[in-house]
């Protein structure tokens, strides 16, 4: 069992008692520091056990909480039902109480790596190479990579499952026929379904619609929502028991926190920024923390935080697998859990091991990439260090024509293409790919498209394809419909 800190409140009685006792005894000044001789930011069970015998842990414990303390920074508001009724969002989420956390040294190496390799510029020259989109071998991969988090989310919570067998599964057609293929492609949908709603804000009908796609016989909120009392989850390798929100308070909960994740925390000056990733990382703690679903609530928390990341650009965590990494370590997973829970909310300690297992995740994404050398060529734009192919020749080599055929481009087509292009759509907005699409759904007698057609038919990924056609959705120049597994878009006749 995980040891929990003293509860003992800030500016209380005993805190003051506590620290008269510090000023006793000079050896309590060593643990005014947030972090040990590592720069480790420590739970109380392992805290303890590095005070003397001698000393009292709880008041050395008191004594690193205050310096902590110093060096934490606000993040999610604390909880309360008769402060939303009286203030504003913003009122509510700059002036608390909120609760805290520190950027350790850990954390801040994770938001360096995040913005070097995950933006979407990194992802989008990656993408749209059209030496790599040519080559079959890389487009299996990168939907292989796709798919990764969907089955490792599922096995975080099913330690049987046979991760092979459910990803040939999803690379079929097949109906599902196991509890856990369904699940399975339930959760696949809804990773998809959180990059479709990348550019909305969150709201509790935003967590309701995602949460349909886990629960297919809910059809309206209150039947998506828990109902009963709080959930009772029995972590693993521990005696802990954690109970969500009451009933009652998972709307009100879920509320106040869109309010601050819908909050703009970009401006320096005004004394409020956050960077996307530990907005990110406090939506996934505080969605397992409420649990406002009656089950497969960490699948929901993991989508939310890629939705999270995708909201804010960071295209390339498509093909980063988060869960795979928490996977190998499980237990200190759900320890973080519980050491933010136990130390009054304090986000560190998620934040933190969240943060050493993105370095990891990121690490594997970059080593992917490392690995297209042997497909073709990339750009020397790019940026990393892959400038030939296998021949010895460069990206740069190629003609322009040979660049256009091999991601599946035809001049020709594409300017027969503008001539069916309403004259109220700016035609410098539409690429030469989007145009091709267009007149690949002309030529068809139905012109029904999905991203598989299109990926199939002009040779890029599926996920290009899925793009560009809801860039095509986006200007009215497409209707979109769900269809079993996938989406089915129609041109519309203008």
């Amino acid at each position: 069992m995980v040891s929990k800190p003293p509860q003992v409140n800030h500016g209380s009685l005993a805190e003051l008692n506590m620290l008269f006792d510090s000023l006793v005894n000079d050896e309590y000044s060593a643990f005014l520091r947030p972090l040990d001789n590592d720069l480790h930011y420590l739970d109380y069970a392992s805290f303890k056990t590095r005070v003397p015998s001698h000393l009292s842990a709880e008041t050395a414990w008191i004594m690193t909480r205050r310096a902590r303390q110093q060096h934490s920074i606000n993040v999610f508001p604390v909880f309360c039902n008769d402060r939303k009724q009286s203030y504003s969002a913003s009122h509510i989420a700059q002036s608390g109480p909120s609760h805290r956390m520190m950027v350790t040294p850990r954390i801040q190496h994770c938001l360096s790596n995040i913005d070097r390799f995950t933006s979407k510029d990194a992802v989008s020259l990656l993408l749209m190479n059209p030496a790599l989109l040519n080559a079959d071998n890389v487009r299996e991969s990168l939907l292989s990579r796709w798919r990764r988090e969907a089955i490792y989310s599922v096995q975080l919570d099913h330690a049987d499952m046979d991760c092979a067998a459910v990803e040939h599964f999803l690379q079929t057609d097949k109906e599902a026929e196991s509890d856990i293929e369904h699940l399975a492609l339930q959760v696949m949908n809804l990773h998809e379904a959180v990059w479709e709603a990348k550019s909305q804000p969150f709201s509790v009908e935003l967590l309701c619609q995602l949460a349909t796609l886990l629960s297919p016989n809910a059809d309206d909120q209150e039947t998506v929502l828990r109902q009963s009392g709080s959930e009772l989850v029995n972590f693993e390798d521990t005696t802990h028991v954690h109970h969500g929100a009451k009933a009652g308070e998972i709307e009100p909960r879920i509320s106040q926190l869109a309010e601050w994740i819908n909050l703009p925390h970009d401006d320096i000056d005004a004394g409020s920024y956050l960077h996307p990733l530990i907005k990110s990382i406090a939506l996934h703690f505080c969605i397992g923390f409420i649990r406002p679903l009656g089950s497969k609530n960490g699948c929901l928390a993991r989508a939310l935080f890629y939705w999270c990341m995708y909201r804010h650009g960071y295209d390339a965590f498509r093909y980063i697998s988060l869960s795979e990494m928490l996977l190998k370590n499980k237990s200190q997973y759900w320890r973080s859990f519980i050491s933010t829970e136990d130390d009054h909310l304090d986000l560190t300690y998620f934040a933190e091991h969240q943060c050493e297992i993105l370095v990891q995740a990121i690490a594997d994404f970059v080593g992917f990439r490392v690995e297209l050398e042997k497909f073709s060529p990339l750009n020397s734009e790019l940026p990393f260090d892959i400038p030939k192919t296998s021949q010895g020749r460069s990206s740069s080599d190629n003609d322009n024509t040979k660049a256009e055929s091999e991601v599946g481009l035809d001049v020709e087509v594409a300017e027969q293409a503008k001539e069916t292009v309403p004259a109220d759509v700016d035609l410098s907005t539409l690429s030469d790919q989007a145009l091709s699409v267009i007149e690949l759904a002309k030529s068809r007698e139905d012109s029904d498209l999905t991203a598989k057609l299109v990926a199939e038919q002009c040779s890029v990924t599926e996920a290009v394809a899925r793009a560009i056609l809801n860039e095509l959705t986006d200007k009215s120049l497409f209707s979109r419909e769900r269809v079993k597994r996938q989406y089915v878009y129609s041109l519309l006749d203008n």
